[in-house]
């Protein structure tokens, strides 16, 4: 990518993305400093070069995650309220319901400072507040749930056949955290790496959403004991390839993330 090309890209991005999430925190000079981070962050990255609008939305949210991160550490009230909207946005597209989704925010930005020390990698800020909402959504179907146990068992039926088609199909797992802006360079190597699909869609149920074995059973309608083989042999080869462990520390910036992730042969029983 030219450079003047790449500049005039990073541009087109930041004024797309700044204007469709709200993101104010930088003035006129601090936004000609995220460029040049920007910039340097592309060149950084294992990305094809062919598609300069994919490498100048990445290198853009990486530097504006940098930046979100910084001022969340300083308490400014301008990130808790960029970080509560996305929450919010994301709750409206689960949810669509004003209330729930501004309970899920606040519980959200409540989170993610409560925990913002662990995250090692400010670039993934993001792509953390993604999975914390993940986790949040999953507690609030939960709750629902319990709430309506009074209902029929036809409806409590027809409620489980709906998560179920909601995750059932890899592809469409695929494309969610696609849309979520989980990094795609996770999807790759995972690709790369684990040849097997019932193993790479467990990997990423948990990995990628924070599933457990046990809901990703149900979801395919699998014996327990087959997700747990398949996570704890998807496991051990994840573990014996370093290049893809490191990838995984850089892109989640949680070291206890990775550390967690240990093979457990008394799984496979």
């Amino acid at each position: 990518m030219a450079e003047a090309g790449r500049r005039e890209s990073l541009r087109t991005v930041w004024q797309r993305l700044s204007t469709a999430y709200e993101w104010k925190l930088l003035t006129a000079s601090q936004i000609e400093q995220l460029f040049d981070r920007a910039e340097n962050i592309i060149l950084e990255l294992d990305f094809p070069t062919g598609n300069m609008r994919k490498l100048a939305e990445e290198g853009i949210r990486r530097a504006y995650s940098e930046q979100l991160y910084r001022a969340l550490l300083d308490r400014k009230q301008q990130a808790a309220a960029e970080l509560w909207q996305i929450f919010r946005r994301l709750g409206l597209r689960y949810f669509s319901n004003e209330q729930t989704a501004e309970e899920i925010a606040q519980e959200g930005v409540l989170r993610v400072l409560r925990n913002l020390y662990m995250l090692q990698n400010p670039q993934s800020l993001f792509s953390w507040a993604f999975r914390i909402f993940y986790s949040l959504r999953k507690e609030r179907l939960v709750q629902q749930k319990n709430e309506d146990s009074n209902t029929s068992y036809a409806h409590e039926a027809q409620e489980e056949r709906s998560l179920e088609v909601e995750y059932a199909d890899p592809i469409d797992l695929i494309e969610r955290i696609d849309q979520l802006q989980i990094d795609n360079q996770l999807l790759d190597a995972l690709d790369k790496t684990l040849t097997n699909k019932l193993e790479r869609y467990v990997i990423l149920r948990i990995v990628a959403l924070g599933d457990a074995p046990r809901e990703v059973a149900r979801d395919l309608n699998l014996p327990l004991h087959r997700t747990r083989l398949a996570k704890s042999r998807a496991l051990k080869r994840l573990r014996e390839n370093t290049a893809f462990m490191h990838l995984l520390r850089e892109i989640t910036g949680l070291a206890e993330f990775t550390q967690g992730v240990s093979y457990d042969a008394s799984e496979t029983e």
